[in-house]
C-alpha cells in the first residue's frame, strides 16, 4: 500500500513539472516571438501617433509593438496581427471609438 501511494505521488509530481515546464517554454516562446517582431520592425513608441493600441486599448512598449499602420499620414501600433485588421477594416470608426473612450 505504502508503495502504491509514493509511486502515485511520484507520478503526480512528473506530471506537474511537465506541465509546469511546458508553461514556461511556451511563455518563453511567446517572448522571444514578440522581442523579435518589435526588433524586425524597427519601430518604437514614441514613433507612433499614440502609445495605446486604438483597437484594443491596450498600452504599446517598444516590446510589445507587433504590427503597425499608416493612416493619412499617422503611424499607428497594434499589439497583434488580430488588432490591426480591426483597424484597417474600418480605420474612421476605430479611431472615434478610442477618442471618445480615451477623453
Amino acid at each position: 500500500m505504502k508503495k502504491q501511494i509514493f509511486l502515485l505521488v511520484v507520478i503526480a509530481a512528473v506530471f506537474a513539472l511537465m506541465v509546469g515546464c511546458s508553461r514556461e517554454k511556451k511563455a518563453e516562446s511567446q517572448m522571444k516571438t514578440e522581442q523579435h517582431v518589435a526588433k524586425k520592425l524597427n519601430v518604437t513608441v514614441d514613433m507612433l501617433t499614440t502609445d495605446k493600441d486604438l483597437s484594443c486599448g491596450v498600452t504599446l512598449t517598444n516590446e510589445t509593438i507587433a504590427d503597425t499602420a499608416i493612416y493619412k499620414g499617422q503611424l499607428y501600433g497594434f499589439c497583434s496581427e488580430d488588432c490591426k485588421a480591426k483597424f484597417k477594416a474600418n480605420p474612421d470608426s476605430v479611431i472615434a471609438n478610442f477618442q471618445m473612450q480615451h477623453q
